[in-house]
């Protein structure tokens, strides 16, 4: 994954303050290439800034930094919180609660049909075993989506297995989390790729270290929003940023298709 090292977003483009101060304020940690420890607001927010700017006037630049919730200089919000919400990983957005889903600047009860269960993150629903979704609604398996579905389960089973018996080190120490492998890395798509784990697939953005490609197993706490530290086995030790986690196949490849436009 190459196409954006090095490179990086244009710095000052708005107007105001150039972005280049606030990467030497900043404290990176791990391999992080420089321009992303400079011009990306969730690297910053994670890993620190003793200051953002000198002075009153600040580009818009500096208000999408403000909001991931740095310093007070920089003119930070309270976070209003619709009824049925809670504050994100970052505590500066909000999120709507399971049970709900986002609706403009309100979260709505999900409405489940019959045959159905909210999904893993329990702001959308799925079908049950043996159904599948129509529209809004279960409806039963033919026999063969059925026998298909048992495959697919046991598959998943094994490959769990399979991926459960490699391992390798982070600092040091044995790696702990989800265990999954990359199976979509394209060149154009910026730093971000798939990877299958035994039961859903994660959305990742390479940030530092080893440079996975399709086939590496990948391991580390990866279901949960965020930066973090993970290894290969094989390779080595890198850092990555979970875009997204738990998602269907489906869902994931189209999630990653807007990364690549």
């Amino acid at each position: 994954m190459s196409a954006r090292r090095g490179a990086g977003p244009s710095r000052g483009e708005h107007g105001g303050p150039d972005l280049e101060r606030l990467g030497r304020a900043a404290r990176p940690r791990g391999r992080v290439p420089s321009w992303k420890a400079t011009v990306d607001p969730r690297y910053i927010a994670r890993n620190g800034i003793h200051r953002a700017v000198e002075g009153g006037a600040w580009s818009s630049q500096l208000r999408v930094l403000a909001r991931w919730g740095l310093d007070d200089d920089l003119g930070c919000l309270a976070v209003q919180l619709p009824e049925n919400a809670e504050l994100d990983v970052f505590g500066s957005d909000w999120k709507c609660q399971r049970g709900f889903r986002k609706a403009g600047a309100k979260c709505v009860g999900l409405v489940l049909p019959e045959h159905a269960e909210l999904d893993a993150v329990g702001n959308d629903w799925t079908c049950a075993r043996g159904f599948r979704r129509n529209g809004a609604k279960c409806v039963a398996m033919s026999e063969k989506e059925r026998l298909d579905q048992d495959r697919a389960i046991a598959a998943a089973t094994a490959r769990a297995r399979t991926l459960n018996n490699v391992s390798c080190e982070i600092d040091d120490k044995p790696a702990e989390g989800e265990h999954a492998e990359v199976i979509i890395q394209k060149s154009g798509c910026g730093d971000y790729f798939i990877a299958e784990g035994p039961n859903d697939d994660y959305l990742l953005e390479w940030y530092g270290g080893y440079s996975p490609s399709e086939g590496d197993i990948v391991i580390g706490p990866i279901s949960s929003y965020g930066f973090k530290d993970v290894c290969y086995p094989g390779h080595g030790e890198g850092r990555v940023y979970v875009d997204d986690y738990m998602l269907g196949r489906s869902r994931a490849r189209e999630k990653y298709a807007e990364k690549c436009r």
